[in-house]
């Protein structure tokens, strides 16, 4: 029987190895311990905590947020659009404001590590809220996919919104 052992914020199989005589790690199906993979009578039952994660969410220092955001060059990870930029949504013009999101949503593995932080804006942070995807290009397909909408919802409203602009 394979468990799912708790290590902090990660999950990995674990699983009894008899050749070893050990509990070892599975990764893709194969103990590490041998290279031998599990039976197909061997299924993950339950979850075992190893290591408590870190109990409180906390923000990164200023310092690391200023870096994030030289590194990613002051736009949004997610839609590539530049932080304080204005764009039309919802029949407003808005500033994109900036947001430091947990790539992996803290309320599901509860890490803080900076590994973890990308700068997106205000919108693409609301838009991903607290959903896991498998990579980050799923999250930029996403976002993309919802700012598409947006802007073709821009474009069909713009004459209604001219015609309150007097010239």
């Amino acid at each position: 029987m394979a468990r799912l052992a708790l290590y902090g914020n990660v999950g990995i199989v674990r699983a009894y190895c008899q050749d070893c005589q050990r509990m070892s790690l599975v990764i893709k199906g194969i103990r590490q311990c041998c290279d031998k993979p599990l039976s197909e009578d061997e299924t993950v039952e339950g979850s075992e905590r190893i290591i408590e994660p870190e109990a409180k969410r906390r923000d990164l220092p200023r310092w690391k947020r200023e870096q994030i955001l030289r590194e990613q060059n002051f736009r949004c990870f997610y839609c590539d659009r530049r932080i304080g930029s204005s764009v039309w949504y919802k029949g407003h013009q808005i500033t994109l404001r900036v947001h430091f999101d947990h790539v992996l949503p803290y309320s599901y593995s509860y890490n803080n590590d900076a590994s973890n932080f990308v700068a997106a804006c205000h919108v693409c942070n609301n838009w991903k809220s607290r959903m896991v995807f498998n990579s980050l290009e799923e999250i930029q397909v996403y976002v993309t996919e919802k700012w598409q909408r947006v802007e073709t919802d821009v474009g069909k409203n713009l004459p209604g919104m001219r015609d309150g602009i007097s010239e």
